[in-house]
C-alpha cells in the first residue's frame, strides 16, 4: 500500500537525522516509534522513540551495555512492523477526531491526501482529546506496547511548553538537515514526565524468568546477529570504497548503519547463489546529512559486478504493499528491480517473532516476549 511506503519514508528521514543510535534506542524506534502523535510524523516518530527509550521502556544499565553495538537492522521486517502498525494507529486518529472520516475508506483517503500528517487538520481541542482518551485508544488500535502512557504523553505535549520546544529542535534539524540534538529533546521530555504518576500505570509488570533454553536460544541468536553484521558492514565497507574510487570526483564516504538486508537466491535452492541488497546511511566530512544508499552483492563476490549507489529520493522504488506481498527496502528507480524482492505473505509476517525482537531481549522489561520463549522451549 502507498501509504505503508509513505511511512516508510519517514522512518528512513529519522534514521538520518539521528546520531547514530546506541542499541537501546535503535530497539525503541523499532518496537514504539510509530508516526501517529500530537505532531508532524517524522516528529511524532523522533519523540514516542526517545521517549519510549528514556521513560517508557527504560532498560537497566546492565541491559543497555549488552545491545549497545545492536544498531544495525539486518532484518527488514522489524522496521515494516513499525510502518504497518503506525497506519493503524493514523487511521484510528483520523476516524475518532473527524466524524466525516468514521470509516476506514475516507480516513486511508484523508491520509494520503494529508501524506499522513493530518494531526493540524482536527478541528478538536486538547480537552477533547484528554476527555475522550483518544490518544490512549489510538495507541492501543495501533498495538504500541505503552498504550496509555504513551496517550498521556502526547496529551502533556499539546498543552506543556515543552511539546513547543521539542517540534522547535525536530523543525530546526529537519530544514537545516542536521544531526538531531537528542539530549536536549531527551531533557525537555525528562521534565515534562515527572509530573506522571506511577500509581497511575499500574507499575511495571515484572518478566516471568526465562528458562534455560530460552536463554541458550537468546544467546545464539546474538551470536549470530554479531557474525552477519560484521560480515555486512566488512563487505559494504568494501563496496562503499569501491564507489568513491570510481567516483573519485565525490566525496568520500563512510557507513554509518544498515537500514534492512534482503537476501535473494539467484538459481534453484539450495544450490543457487545467495544475492544481498541492501539500505544504509553513510556519512561524509563535506554533508551534515546522512545519505542513503542502495548496494547489491553476491554471497560469494562472484564475477557478477556488485552494486552501490545513493538514493536521490528516498521513495524511489517504493511501490509494493499488502497482505499477501510487501516490499521493505528502497530501490533505485529503475525497472530491473520491478518484478525481484516481493516478500510472500506480506505485512501478515510482522506479526511473527522477529530477529531483532530477540536480539534486543530484556529479559526485566520483555513480559510478552519472554512468555513466547519459554512456550518454545517448554519441553
Amino acid at each position: 500500500m502507498h501509504l505503508h511506503g509513505m511511512i516508510h519514508i519517514y522512518c528512513v528521514k529519522v534514521l538520518k537525522l539521528l546520531p547514530k543510535p546506541s542499541g537501546s534506542l535503535m530497539r525503541a524506534f523499532l518496537m514504539a516509534g510509530h508516526c501517529y502523535g500530537s505532531m508532524d510524523p517524522v516528529s511524532n516518530i523522533i519523540v514516542n522513540s526517545i521517549w519510549y527509550n528514556s521513560h517508557g521502556c527504560p532498560l537497566p544499565e546492565s541491559e543497555r551495555s549488552k545491545i549497545e553495538q545492536y544498531n544495525d537492522i539486518l532484518d527488514p521486517l522489524s522496521l515494516l512492523r513499525t510502518q504497518v502498525h503506525s497506519l493503524k494507529g493514523l487511521v484510528e486518529l483520523a476516524k475518532f477526531a473527524i466524524p466525516q472520516f468514521s470509516t476506514e475508506g475516507c480516513a486511508l483517503e484523508l491520509l494520503c491526501s494529508a501524506g499522513c500528517d493530518v494531526f493540524d487538520r482536527f478541528p478538536s481541542s486538547a480537552g477533547m482529546f484528554k476527555e475522550k482518551k483518544l490518544f490512549h485508544e489510538v495507541a492501543k488500535a495501533a498495538g504500541h506496547p505503552l498504550p496509555l502512557q504513551l496517550g498521556e504523553l502526547h496529551e502533556m505535549l499539546m498543552v506543556a511548553p515543552e511539546g513547543k520546544a521539542l517540534l522547535s529542535l525536530t523543525s530546526e534539524a529537519q530544514i537545516q538537515c542536521s544531526v538531531l540534538r537528542i539530549e536536549d529533546m531527551t531533557n525537555h521530555i525528562s521534565r515534562m514526565w515527572r509530573g506522571w504518576v506511577a500509581a497511575k500505570t499500574g507499575g511495571v509488570v515484572q518478566a516471568p524468568k526465562l528458562f534455560p533454553k530460552s536463554l541458550m536460544f537468546v544467546s545464539s541468536m546474538r551470536s549470530e546477529y554479531e557474525e552477519r553484521r560484521s560480515w555486512f558492514r566488512s563487505k559494504i565497507e568494501q563496496v562503499l570504497k569501491d564507489y568513491t574510487t570510481q567516483h573519485f570526483w565525490e566525496q568520500e564516504y563512510k557507513l554509518d548503519i544498515i537500514c534492512g538486508v534482503e537476501a535473494i537466491n539467484k538459481g534453484r535452492p539450495p544450490l543457487g547463489e545467495m544475492c544481498y541488497r541492501v539500505n544504509f546511511t553513510a556519512t561524509s566530512h563535506l554533508e551534515r546529512e546522512r545519505r542513503l544508499f542502495f548496494a547489491e552483492f553476491l554471497f560469494s563476490g562472484g564475477p557478477r559486478p556488485e552494486t552501490c549507489c545513493p538514493l536521490p529520493y528516498d521513495y524511489a522504488g517504493r511501490c509494493y504493499y499488502g497482505e499477501q506481498t510487501a516490499r521493505k527496502i528502497v530501490y533505485p528507480d529503475d525497472a530491473k528491480y520491478i518484478p525481484h524482492d516481493i516478500t510472500h505473505y506480506g505485512t501478515r509476517r510482522v506479526d511473527d517473532m522477529l530477529e531483532m525482537d530477540v536480539v534486543h531481549f530484556s529479559s526485566e522489561m520483555d513480559v510478552e516476549l519472554t512468555e513466547k520463549l519459554n512456550k518454545m522451549h517448554a519441553h
